[in-house]
């Protein structure tokens, strides 16, 4: 979110976002865009989102996978 926000001059607050913990997704994105007073719509939002969510989601599934190659002492061919 760091990157998104500061593509609108925006920086994150912890506060507000710790806040968001346990909601629901259109509630939080809802929030987002109030708080940080994005020129946004919710689905405008949630189709900027979706690739740095993906982006972020298969780079920890990679290292995931990695990670489980070499504790069973296979080697990754690159």
């Amino acid at each position: 979110m760091d990157e998104f926000l500061a593509a609108y001059g925006k920086v994150p607050d912890p506060e507000k976002e710790e806040k968001r913990l346990g909601q629901m997704y259109l509630e939080s994105t809802t929030g987002i865009i109030r708080d940080y007073g994005l020129p946004l719509t919710v689905e405008e939002y949630s189709k900027a989102m979706h690739p740095l969510y993906l982006k972020r989601f298969l780079f920890g599934f990679n290292m995931s996978v990695k990670h489980r190659f070499i504790m069973s002492g296979q080697c990754l061919q690159s």
